[in-house]
């Protein structure tokens, strides 16, 4: 009997041992009780970051079209000719380029500027090859004194971004063979224009009565010159088993060889060129007459590409400029950077990086303080911990994808950092009181919803901002947030909570951290306080909802009045203006006028150096200034109210307090566009909201033109084509052939006269019969009228435009009163006139905005009631938003900050974040509106003061990210910090909206036929 009972015994024992052996091994194997391996990850996971951040090479393009410059240049060509012979041609190759989206070209004296505007899309990679074909076709059918063409990747904008002067005594001919192809090759680059030196080339200048009495005529002269000093390829023999290139050489060595060229004349004979002619090498006189602070300079400008990062632009430019230096140095000239627009940039990111670090080590701090009672040691340290390693994950991520970290994704990044902070902070007051890993398990199962409805509500909300491309690269900071969202919320759900249970016991026998006076001060008084708004809520709470209604409808007023402002940026330390003068004005004139006024400029206190360039009929000035002594509106200023002699100064740019809008009227006939745009743009001035009123185009300088007399033509047996000939090589001298050198391609050019009048014209000799000479006064008569000074074409169409400057204001405002009042002019068939364009794109894109609100709404509508298996908790929860938001952009318009782009989106960005706070404090009555049964004081006064440290950590690390954004200057950063105090104002209204609005919502619905003092009692 007895052996039968022990066996019992023993096998119950064994049974016993073998479950609990398995039970501890199932422990062992179970993730929460692996602490090191979590750290390990996590340190792993950090270098590979690392790793990753430090070797990005970029490649995200953006969503931007696409554009690409094409300059084609015949000089002493007038405007009129140069859209029939370059700019039309031009325009129908262009046209036929698949994937085109725009096209517009600019004639003017001497030059055409193609712009090409292709869509961004895979079927246009090969655009830039397609638009090289298309103008060497062109270039190819001009005129052999035409230069080749110049093709670069543009934006549409003709504001240079860096700009640097050279002092001293620069070579011309360097600096445009040698410097600006260096420079042009840099990625990024669009164009480089050098202005205040030339090139070198060759002038012959005959003598008109030798060549007259030898019956020479110039281009004679220029056809022997241009068939006999040459370079030709003769084809390949063969020679055994080689090919040997067979290469007539028929160039002359040097200048003096030139001299000695050989003229055939009538007679059989032939004669010296350099005993008929003068022949000299020097530097072509530069369009552009430059200056620094009244000093003569050489200038460079680069204007960008389309899709150019100004920062990388500019440390490539930089890093080209030293391969340059001991030339410099050894030809004993220098160059001083006026603008570097790159290098703001440069100065915007480490300000952004700064601020980074800020707000990681704030939210570290805040969350060390605000999670030091959570029931152990480490949790506030590991919480600590977690904010830089997710930031730098997520960063990692970022840069895996071809992101480059800017100082937009630092933003990004370092303002959802506090948001992510939210799932550690959770993880820290769950595990808290957690005493063994099989506890862990069950408390992370109770987390997850919590920790991914909080996280997919702020990922939903940015969701309808992924596409907006009217804000300053919008896309980019929105996916910085959106993956730090991610990478906080998978780090909460797999290695936070092994950490938060590295020193867990199961007697809890840690001490509790230990607490200081005030901070327990402090806690006894916001609990008072607390308890006050509670019973203030329970007693009436239909006032808290009126006064958040109320915030609500003064929100959307401001709204409603504020309109759809297109946000600007400005310079922090320079102002680019534009000088007009009279057509025809020369730029030796403008130059000494300049010379005057920059003194008066520079007198004034700030001002650092002022640069002007100055061509015929117009002049370029660059300020540059001292941030810290004088503000950029009040350098906008003086240099409106110093007038430049027979001059009108503009400022095309754009700032914080001034927008510029454009009205342009098209049609066939240019004349008759300009005529429309002056009439319309008188109408205008009267208005009250116009500061100034600017036409976009002038009367060009005075022409004196030349018809011939046929009879006299034919009686001395001339041609109107060389009689045409020799006038233009007598006033202009053109290029007669490209001589091929060692040094590269040099323009030899046939002048007849150094310096030329119009009586010098009407005495310039011309071969006749029987070896004599006429005039060419004798042979044509004369009228004088004014040439174009510009037309400007817009898909195959001529254009005229003016621009007026308002206060930052909505366009379609704008636009309203301006078409109001020009509605009267009567616009002949085929003719039209609109008001910027893109401007009403952008204000109509912006106005959209109040739609993706309302989708972000619904996305976390959708995600709550998912979360919560309920209809009706999501409205509770989504009810602070709208005050929560009315109150920043309130705030804002008392501060005279417009509603732009920036604000818009960071607004709804934000509502992601604001419903945070409502999401913890609804979530401890979601088991009440599912039974839906009342609830006394006690449990109500109860749920919200379990929630409250948590709200209060959670709310505090995302102020805690946002506020060192605040303190950015640059100007670069105004969209970084417009974000940061839409996020600080959002979030901290929506933790008082939290408190009294949603406990104020609860007691309405839930004891809808019960009173505030039945509440009290406990009924």
């Amino acid at each position: 009997m007895l052996c039968p009972q022990l066996l019992s015994v023993f096998s119950k024992r064994k049974t016993m041992l073998i479950n609990f052996r398995r039970s501890t091994m199932a422990e062992k194997r179970n993730w929460f009780s692996k602490p090191v391996s979590a750290l390990c990850i996590s340190i792993g996971a950090l270098v590979a970051s690392l790793f990753l951040i430090f070797n990005a090479q970029g490649g995200f393009n953006g969503t931007e079209d696409v554009s690409y410059m094409v300059t084609l240049r015949d000089y002493g060509v007038e405007a009129r000719e140069m859209e029939r012979k370059a700019a039309i041609p031009l325009e129908d190759a262009l046209s036929s380029i698949s994937g085109i989206n725009k096209v517009i070209t600019l004639s003017e004296n001497s030059r055409v500027r193609a712009y090409a505007v292709f869509r961004r899309d895979k079927t246009n990679k090969h655009a830039y090859d397609a638009v090289r074909e298309a103008a060497q076709r062109v270039y190819e059918i001009m005129p052999s004194s035409s230069q080749r063409p110049e093709i670069g990747s543009s934006n549409d904008s003709f504001i240079p971004v860096w700009i640097a002067a050279i002092s001293g005594s620069p070579d011309g001919d360097y600096l445009e063979k040698v410097l600006k192809p260096a420079l042009n090759s840099i990625e990024g680059v669009g164009e480089v224009e050098v202005s205040g030196s030339g090139i070198a080339e060759i002038i012959i200048i005959p003598d008109l009565k030798k060549i007259a009495a030898l019956g020479l005529s110039p281009s004679a002269i220029a056809s022997v010159l241009a068939s006999n000093d040459g370079l030709y390829m003769g084809g390949r023999i063969q020679s055994g088993s080689r090919e040997i290139p067979v290469i007539m050489d028929g160039r002359y060595p040097d200048l003096a060889s030139l001299g000695n060229a050989l003229i055939p004349i009538s007679s059989g004979a032939a004669i010296k060129l350099k005993d008929i002619a003068d022949l000299r090498e020097e530097e072509r006189e530069g369009e552009v007459l430059s200056r620094l602070d009244g000093k003569k300079t050489a200038v460079i400008s680069i204007i960008p590409s389309s899709d150019a990062n100004l920062g990388r632009l500019s440390r490539a430019i930089k890093v080209e400029l030293a391969k340059f230096k001991n030339k410099f140095k050894n030809d004993y000239f220098e160059m001083n950077i006026l603008s570097d627009r790159g290098a703001e940039e440069g100065s915007a990111f480490c300000s952004a990086l700064i601020a980074a670090l800020e707000a990681s080590i704030l939210v570290a701090l805040a969350s060390i303080l605000l999670t030091r009672n959570k029931g152990s040691r480490s949790s506030g340290f590991v919480c600590a911990a977690a904010i830089p390693i997710v930031w730098i994950i997520s960063a990692a991520m970022l840069s895996l994808f071809g992101f480059v970290p800017d100082r937009k994704l630092l933003a990004g990044l370092s303002v959802g950092i506090g948001t992510a902070a939210d799932a550690a902070i959770l993880c820290a007051e769950g595990f808290g009181n957690c005493r063994n890993a099989r506890e862990g398990r069950k408390i992370l199962s109770r987390l997850a919803p919590a920790l991914v409805s909080g996280a997919a509500t702020t990922i939903a909300a940015l969701f309808p901002l992924a596409k907006f491309k009217l804000a300053e690269d919008i896309s980019i900071i929105v996916l910085a947030l959106g993956t730090v969202t991610m990478v906080s919320l998978i780090a909460a759900l797999t290695v936070l909570p092994p950490l938060f249970l590295w020193d867990k016991k199961d007697d809890l026998s840690y001490s509790r951290t230990k607490s200081f006076p005030i901070i327990n001060r402090i806690q006894r008084k916001g609990v008072r306080f607390f308890a006050f708004m509670i019973k203030s809520c329970i007693k009436n709470p239909l006032i808290f909802v009126l006064v958040a209604l109320f915030i609500t409808i003064m929100g959307i007023i401001v709204l409603i009045f504020s309109g759809a402002d297109i946000s600007a940026s400005e310079s922090r330390d320079s102002v680019y203006a534009r000088v007009e003068f009279e057509g025809g004005f020369s730029k030796e004139e403008a130059d000494k006028l300049l010379a005057f006024w920059v003194l008066d400029i520079k007198s004034n206190e700030g001002i650092k150096s002022v640069q002007t360039s100055a061509r015929t009929g117009s002049s370029q000035i660059l300020v540059n200034f001292d941030p810290l002594k004088i503000k950029s509106a009040e350098v906008r200023e003086l240099l409106r109210s110093i007038k430049v002699p027979g001059g009108f100064l503009y400022i095309p740019e754009t700032s914080m307090n001034e927008r510029i809008w454009e009205i342009t009227v098209s049609g066939d006939d240019d004349f008759r566009c300009r005529e429309l745009a002056k009439k319309a743009a008188s109408l205008c001035v009267p208005l009250p909201l116009v500061q100034e009123t600017i036409l976009n185009f002038k009367e060009g300088s005075p022409r004196l033109s030349l018809l011939p007399f046929r009879d006299k033509l034919a009686e001395e047996g001339l041609s109107f084509s060389g009689l045409a000939d020799s006038v233009r090589r007598g006033v202009h001298g053109p290029v007669i052939y490209k001589r091929s050198g060692e040094k590269g391609e040099i323009d030899v050019r046939l002048k007849l006269s150094k310096e030329m009048t119009a009586d010098d014209i009407n005495h310039l000799p011309l071969a006749i019969r029987n070896q004599g000479y006429s005039w060419v006064q004798s042979l044509t008569s004369e009228y004088r009228d004014h040439e174009l000074s510009l037309i400007r074409r817009e898909d195959r169409r001529r254009t005229a435009s003016f621009s007026i400057r308002t206060q930052p204001m909505d366009p379609r405002v704008v636009r309203d009163n301006v078409m109001e009042i020009i509605k009267g002019i009567e616009l002949p068939p085929g003719y039209a006139l609109e008001f910027d364009r893109e401007a009403i794109k952008k204000a109509e894109i912006l106005s959209g905005t109040g739609f993706l609100f309302i989708l972000a709404l619904f996305f976390c509508y959708i995600v709550i009631a998912a979360a919560n298996e309920s209809f009706s908790l999501p409205f509770l929860v989504l009810s602070v938003v709208p005050p929560s938001l009315a109150i920043p952009v309130s705030i804002l318009s008392i501060v005279n900050i417009s509603i732009n782009a920036s604000v818009a989106c960071s607004l709804v960005a934000v509502s992601g974040m604001a419903v945070n706070a409502s999401v913890l404090i609804a979530g401890e009555f979601r088991q009440f509106f599912v039974d839906k049964r009342f609830i006394n004081q006690r449990e109500f006064y109860n749920s919200l003061r379990n929630r409250l440290p948590c709200l209060l950590a959670t709310t505090g690390t995302t102020l805690a990210g946002a506020i060192p954004f605040i303190f950015l200057r640059d100007g670069s950063n105004s969209f970084i910090r417009i974000l940061s105090v839409v996020t600080l104002l959002g979030v901290g209204s929506s933790f008082i909206f939290a408190l009294i609005l949603v406990p104020s919502l609860i007691c309405i619905f839930l004891n809808p036929k019960h009173t505030g003092k039945e509440l009290l009692l406990g009924v």
